[in-house]
């Protein structure tokens, strides 16, 4: 049986797979329906879902790459880039 901090380091790497490939299952599989998310600014998965479907409307391309994960207890502390292009093609022409 996995220990609590395996589970977590499997679940920060899904997190980074479902960001990747799927926003609607990122939302509803890593975090709760009642989640607070950048400081209480997105409230729940519905504005969460909405949240998403603006980021990729503005950044089509963007991916999440891990560079480490750091587990401690019962977290787990992950050092990120985001690549790709940070606009799609109407923001960068300034359409």
């Amino acid at each position: 049986m996995p220990t609590e901090q395996e589970r977590n380091l499997d679940l920060a790497k899904l997190y980074e797979e479902l960001y990747n490939t799927d926003t609607a299952r990122f939302v509803h599989e890593c975090y709760t329906t009642d989640c607070e998310v950048n400081g209480g600014f997105i409230r729940g998965h519905e504005q969460f879902d909405k949240v998403e479907s603006a980021v990729l409307a503005a950044a089509p391309n963007r991916i999440m790459r891990v560079a480490r994960r750091h587990a401690s207890g019962k977290g787990v502390v992950v050092e990120a880039v985001l690549l790709g292009p940070a606009r799609s093609e109407e923001h960068r022409s300034g359409a």
